[in-house]
């Protein structure tokens, strides 16, 4: 007979009760960290023994492959790596990619917001953690997460801090260096550097900018001199600053300016920014589903909504539980391709909010319940990230960000 407690959920709510008590009473022993994560980690065994049943969609993420790609980068530049974490880690699962990388020394994770950075120190990462997007001045002055750098790349912002930090606060500035979308103007940074030794609390951890565009080599060049400008003139009055100018994009040309980390973005997930199908690094993300249901249709019938095709002859469909929702763009809609096995197999009609079509006619006697994949991590398979980026026109970034929050990654 099973316990009325954990059959009504008391037990989630009274280790979540516990949570936070534990947090309100601060440094007392009921609220150390370790008896905090000793909780979280008890509610967490709950609700994976409570709620255990089987996904119809998969996202698999392979830990050898970014590690792979991780020192491969590291090797090719010489330079700290920054994993860049933002948007849900390109798709690969936020709290997830931290945990296998929190174990490295590391300059400092990047994250977009002040909310990512909440998620993480809750989660208990123990790197440094830069927001590298803007964060509201409220959240900035009242911060209580430690280990957390902040960008800040308004002039009005800096000087605001300047006047009203009040407790020790580490800050990289962004400067624009010629992209012209965020970051302080060169005669701004120039004017402010020497205003912010007037407040101790408020301490300048490094200086970075992004670099538009790699193949624009006259945007380059200016780029690049006046980043030089920006740190020749830090160093006259500033030591032992982080720098970091490049990207995954400019991992190649590092050695063209000076820096000391690099923000490792798209290239830890496997992916060139230029879509260049190198055999240099390993996608790291697969999505897989299940085969629902098996249709025969007649030559003539119409398929999906809008009938958007027409069958030119006697077919079988294959019917898998996932759409545009789950990441499925709806350009593939007649155009792109899930695998069986070792077979692709074309999308047939518009891709529906969470259900997809798929010719299955080539097929040896298919069965319901085998999986099908979705997304491949073989970069040659025509549902690869890149293929399918080539196919509908768009970047890798874009594919792999609109992956739901609410999928789980799985680390294998």
């Amino acid at each position: 007979m099973g316990s009325p407690i954990i059959n009504n959920g008391l037990v989630a709510q009274l280790v979540e009760r516990c949570i936070r008590i534990a947090e309100v009473r601060g440094s007392t022993p009921l609220g150390s960290t370790k008896f905090i994560n000793f909780m979280r980690a008890i509610l967490k065994l709950y609700r994976k023994h409570k709620y255990n049943y089987k996904n119809l969609v998969k996202i698999n993420i392979y830990k050898n492959n970014l590690l792979f790609n991780y020192s491969y980068f590291k090797k090719l530049t010489k330079l700290l790596i920054a994993p860049v974490l933002k948007s849900n880690a390109y798709g690969h699962g936020l709290v997830e990619i931290a945990k296998i990388f929190d174990k490295f020394l590391l300059p400092f994770f990047v994250v977009d917001n002040y909310s990512e950075a909440f998620i993480l120190k809750n989660e208990n990462i123990k790197n440094k953690i830069l927001i590298a997007g803007y964060t509201d001045i409220k959240n900035i002055l009242k911060n209580k997460l430690k280990n957390i750098i902040f960008s800040v790349g308004n002039i009005e912002q800096l000087n605001y801090l300047i006047i009203n930090c009040t407790k020790k606060t580490y800050i990289d500035i962004k400067v624009d260096t010629g992209m012209n979308r965020q970051g302080l103007i060169l005669n701004d940074y120039f004017k402010v550097l020497l205003k912010l030794k007037e407040n101790k609390n408020l301490i300048l951890h490094g200086v970075f900018s992004h670099l538009a565009d790699i193949n624009n080599k006259a945007l380059l060049k200016k780029q690049i001199k006046n980043w030089n400008l920006i740190q020749a003139n830090t160093n006259k009055f500033y030591s032992n600053l982080v720098y970091h100018l490049g990207s995954t994009s400019s991992a190649g040309i590092v050695n063209t300016f000076k820096s000391n980390v690099l923000r490792l973005g798209l290239g830890l997930y496997g992916y060139d920014p230029n879509l260049i199908n190198s055999t240099d690094i390993k996608p790291a993300l697969e999505m897989n589903s299940t085969l629902t249901n098996i249709k025969k249709v007649n030559k003539g019938d119409f398929i999906g909504y809008n009938s958007t095709f027409k069958a030119s002859q006697r077919m079988v469909l294959g019917i898998v539980p996932v759409g545009y929702y789950e990441g499925v763009d709806l350009r593939l809609s007649n155009n792109g391709y899930f695998y069986y096995k070792q077979t692709p197999c074309k999308i047939i009609g518009r891709v529906s909010m969470n259900i997809s079509i798929f010719d299955i006619t080539k097929v040896n006697k298919p069965k319901i319940s085998e999986e099908i994949k979705i997304i491949s991590k073989n970069k040659y398979n025509k549902n690869s990230v890149i293929n399918i980026c080539k196919q509908i026109n768009t970047i890798p970034y874009e594919i792999l960000v609109k992956i739901p929050l609410n999928l789980k990654r799985n680390i294998l």
